[in-house]
């Protein structure tokens, strides 16, 4: 239930309390891989894009191929084409 919850406080902006049950749940059961999706998506959008990727990353090693991790894969691709000089 913690995750739902996390996503609706998300939701509403109340970051900090999303931040904190996903950080709950991971730290109950870390192989739940959609939890790093959405805690790197609430890390994205607040800019803060290492702790992100760290997130995405995590998860896409538990999960390879998750369909979740499809935009994160997407947003690396459109990233890698239209600034080429930093990958």
């Amino acid at each position: 239930m913690s995750i739902f919850e996390a996503n609706h406080w998300t939701g509403f902006g109340e970051t900090e309390k999303a931040r904190g049950l996903f950080l709950e749940v991971l730290a109950e059961n870390p192989m739940i891989a959609g939890v790093w999706k959405d805690l790197g998506d609430l890390y994205y959008s607040g800019y803060d894009t290492g702790p992100a990727w760290r997130c995405w990353d995590l998860g896409r090693r538990i999960s390879p191929g998750h369909p979740l991790f499809q935009e994160v894969g997407e947003l690396e691709s459109q990233m890698l084409a239209d600034h080429p000089e930093y990958f």
